[in-house]
Formats: structure tokens, C-alpha cells, sequence
């Protein structure tokens, strides 16, 4: 059976994934290169005083809400696309649906060029090797894109990978 049988049904429990596996795919978002180098951007232009508070108080929402939505679907064993449509019915499920899928496009497209920009002042600064940023960002929308393809299985092995390489960084 494959992972997207279960895109409109309940995850049978000998499919599911322990906590420790899903929480190293969380790590590796959180934890994202272009995620921290938007922060120390946020910081710097804003300063201590007036980045910080925000910056917290973002993070403790989102660590919130994202449990809340975690403990829903452990419970229900429901994917978010399900949850959705409970919510909101089909037609409102299409258009938050249709918003994310949007948003998601963009934030792509931003997660690509931060990184891009990023890996190639990496190379830069620790190997003297000029990288061209469009190849760099090219290769991240190639592997970021094959994952998606993949789901949660590809993410799950990307993340076992990254996770340490990360947090070294």
C-alpha cells in the first residue's frame, strides 16, 4: 500500500510512523538555513529591543498551534487535506486548498533564493569556491521538488541526512 491511499482515510496503525521520525522531519524544518538567516536579518534590521519580543511570541504561537493541529491528527490519523474538508466542507475545503497550494508556490520560490543565496556565501566563505547561485538554486528546487514527489518517505530520509549537518552549522 502506498502512503497516498491513506490521503482520504485514516492511517491504519501499523502504517504509522513513531514520534521520534516525525519529529526529525519537524527538526529539519524548523531548523532550516534559510529559516535561521531570515531571522538574524529580522534581528539586525530591527535590533535586540524590538526583534526579539515578536520573534518569541511568533514562535510560541506557531509551537501552539502546531501542537494542537499535531495532537488532531495523531488522534483522527487523518491527513491535514482531510481535516480540511471536515472543517470547512467541500467548497471551503477548495478554496483553503487553493490558498495554500498559492502560498506554498511562493514560499518555494523564497525558501529557493534564500538558500541559494546562502550555500553560495557558504561556499564562499569556508572553500574560496565561487558557485553560481542560479546552479545552487537549481539543484535545492530539483532535490526539494523530488521529495515532494516522494512524500513523507523521501522527506524522512532527507531529514535523517540533514538533521546533524544542521545543527553542526
Amino acid at each position: 500500500m502506498e502512503a497516498k491511499e491513506f490521503a482520504t482515510g485514516t492511517v491504519p496503525e501499523g502504517r504509522t510512523l513513531g514520534w521520534a521520525r516525525v519529529a526529525l522531519v519537524a527538526v529539519m524544518v524548523a531548523f532550516s538555513l534559510p529559516t535561521y538567516l531570515t531571522g538574524v536579518e529580522i534581528y539586525a534590521a530591527a535590533g535586540e529591543g524590538r526583534a526579539l519580543p515578536p520573534i518569541l511570541v511568533g514562535g510560541a504561537l506557531l509551537t501552539v498551534i502546531g501542537a494542537l493541529c499535531g495532537a488532531i491528527g495523531a488522534r483522527s490519523r487523518l491527513s491535514s487535506y482531510m481535516l480540511v474538508r471536515i472543517a470547512f466542507g467541500e467548497c471551503g475545503a477548495a478554496l483553503v486548498n487553493l490558498a495554500f497550494a498559492l502560498s506554498l508556490l511562493g514560499w518555494f520560490g523564497v525558501n529557493v533564493d534564500l538558500f541559494g543565496d546562502a550555500l553560495a556565501r557558504l561556499f564562499q566563505d569556508i572553500l574560496q569556491l565561487s558557485v553560481p547561485r542560479w546552479l545552487i538554486e537549481l539543484a535545492a528546487g530539483a532535490v526539494m521538488t523530488v521529495t515532494t514527489v516522494y512524500g513523507f518517505r523521501a522527506i524522512n530520509g532527507l531529514s535523517m541526512l540533514l538533521v546533524p549537518v544542521m545543527m553542526g552549522v
